[in-house]
């Protein structure tokens, strides 16, 4: 009985949620937003190589910068790992911690439970935090950018179906189906080349 009651309010939460969709004025922005979203598919495909290009990179040269704090004949080991002594002068104990430090800092989280402690390593790792924040910030912009391209492009169509709706309804129904040959042919467009690619 409890059980039943619970879905009930479960089910009435729903409808609300449902009930404010509908009436929500931002829908096609939301609808645009997804549209400009998957448009940029391609350069969020660029800026995760470029991050994990930088990833390696700063990962390398911090690893560099704290292991040259130890001694070069301590790292001469037989099995090519740093010796305790090295390890305990530095948080970073391996290659692979080094590397979730980097994309930790890089993606600007920055936990702060390892950090490097030589002054090349910091340096390093300053250098990497400013890169990692104007690559956001220049994704970040393009995106928007963008959307606002695509934004005044569906004003702009708006108005022109509102302005010719009375006086030319056939110019209308002529712009939409002008429109859609447009897309159809933007689609097959793009379904040729990823065949011929």
């Amino acid at each position: 009985r409890a059980l039943r009651v619970i879905r009930f309010f479960r089910l009435v939460r729903v409808v609300r949620v449902v009930r404010l969709v509908n009436g929500w004025h931002y829908a096609e922005q939301m609808a645009l937003l997804f549209k400009v979203t998957m448009e940029l598919m391609r350069l969020g495909l660029h800026f995760v190589i470029l991050l994990c290009l930088m990833v390696v990179v700063a990962a390398t040269f911090v690893w560099f910068f704290e292991a040259s704090d130890c001694d070069w004949e301590l790292l001469q080991s037989p099995n090519h790992m740093p010796p305790r002594e090295c390890v305990s002068m530095s948080h970073f104990d391996s290659i692979p911690s080094v590397i979730w430090w980097a994309l930790i800092t890089l993606t600007t989280a920055g936990y702060g439970d390892m950090v490097p402690r030589s002054i090349m390593g910091k340096l390093a790792g300053g250098a990497m935090c400013i890169c990692a924040v104007m690559i956001m910030a220049f994704t970040a912009a393009q995106f928007s950018t963008h959307f606002r391209q695509r934004w005044m492009q569906e004003k702009a169509k708006l108005q022109f179906r509102k302005r010719f709706a009375v006086e030319h309804p056939a110019m209308v129904k002529e712009q939409r189906e002008v429109e859609e040959l447009m897309t159809n042919f933007e689609e097959s467009f793009d379904e040729l080349l990823t065949k011929v690619a």
